[in-house]
């Protein structure tokens, strides 16, 4: 088993919303759950699936039986997480070694997150996320609001008018497809 180093005494959550809706997109999400627990096995592992179509063999942490969209699926993984430190990650996502460890020292307040292979330069979030339980609290939940698309922006202004910073790890690249689940219903 390959893990990265110094996370037996870490506590973080890793939220990943699921949206199950066509049988291509099995490896896509199991290869995302795999490299997780491959990479990341002491981390609570939030599952959290929006009324998938298709039911799954991974272990969900919470199904729920209406859709509400990604927003309202991020919220729920949110408030069940019961560690220190908060991961949102898409179901795209593919984890290598080191990609989440800078996540373990996060002490401040603040939303951090690493560059995907997807996204240019700049300081917002959207794909792969993450902050402390202190800076969530300052935060709150996403904007509901926009159930699909910008609740991440609205959370990115809302952090600047906050004075929360935001801060992007340029020197990590974690491989993301990129609005995989989407893509295949036409959003």
């Amino acid at each position: 088993m390959n893990t990265s180093t110094n996370l037996d005494q870490i506590e973080i959550s890793i939220i990943i919303p699921i949206y199950f809706n066509r049988l291509e997109l099995y490896q896509v999400i199991d290869r995302c759950i795999k490299s997780v627990k491959e990479h990341y096995p002491t981390a609570e592992l939030i599952l959290v699936d929006d009324a998938s179509p298709i039911e799954v063999d991974w272990d969900i942490s919470i199904r729920k039986d209406i859709n509400t969209g990604y927003t309202n699926t991020v919220n729920q993984g949110l408030r069940a997480a019961t560690r220190d430190i908060l991961v949102v990650m898409n179901d795209d996502i593919t984890l290598k070694t080191g990609d989440l460890d800078r996540f373990y020292k996060i002490s401040s307040v603040g939303i951090y997150s690493p560059k995907t292979t997807d996204e240019g330069a700049g300081d917002y979030f959207g794909s792969l996320w993450g902050m402390n339980k202190e800076t969530y609290k300052i935060m709150g939940d996403l904007d509901e609001n926009y159930p699909h698309y910008f609740s991440d922006t609205k959370y990115y202004e809302r952090a600047k008018k906050l004075g929360v910073p935001i801060i992007k790890w340029e020197d990590i690249v974690v491989e993301h497809i990129g609005k995989a689940t989407y893509k295949t219903i036409g959003m």
